[in-house]
């Protein structure tokens, strides 16, 4: 973890609503020269992105400078089991996991959010897939209108 020099500073992102995903980040305060020099160094390694346009397989995306999240697809037959793990990864973890329909992919979104570690990001994304996926999937869910 790289520690900016926050105490001074203010660092904080905005979604610009682009199809790329761009994002927008202000650095306001006494130290913001030296603030926004670290913050273009930790984007350069690491981009913070969106799960907005996620709809497959299972990622582990940055967020924030110091968030994470994992997010978790699965076919939308899986979608009872996803929520009966839900609790389980979010106590085991210290996460909260909103789930979201999207239709258009026949599945369901996962995202894991609150981690404050990409460890933690990961291994509650990777137990959740486990959990879920290991199961046999019951009927598919109605769809929502």
């Amino acid at each position: 973890t790289k520690e900016l020099p926050l105490m001074e500073a203010v660092v904080s992102t905005q979604s610009t609503g682009s199809k790329d995903g761009g994002y927008l980040i202000i650095v306001t305060g006494e130290k913001a020269e030296e603030a926004s020099k670290e913050v273009e160094s930790m984007w350069k390694e690491e981009p913070i992105t969106s799960s907005d346009n996620i709809s497959e397989g299972k990622h582990v995306i940055k967020v924030a400078p110091d968030r994470y999240e994992g997010v978790v697809c699965v076919p939308t037959e899986y979608y009872q089991q996803l929520l009966a793990k839900r609790n389980t990864v979010e106590s085991k973890h210290k996460v909260r996991i909103l789930i979201k329909q999207l239709q258009e992919h026949n599945c369901y979104r996962a995202v894991i959010k609150r981690a404050t570690k990409k460890t933690v990001a990961s291994e509650a994304a990777d137990d959740l897939e486990t959990l879920v996926l290991s199961s046999d999937p019951a009927e598919p869910a109605p769809a929502s209108s």
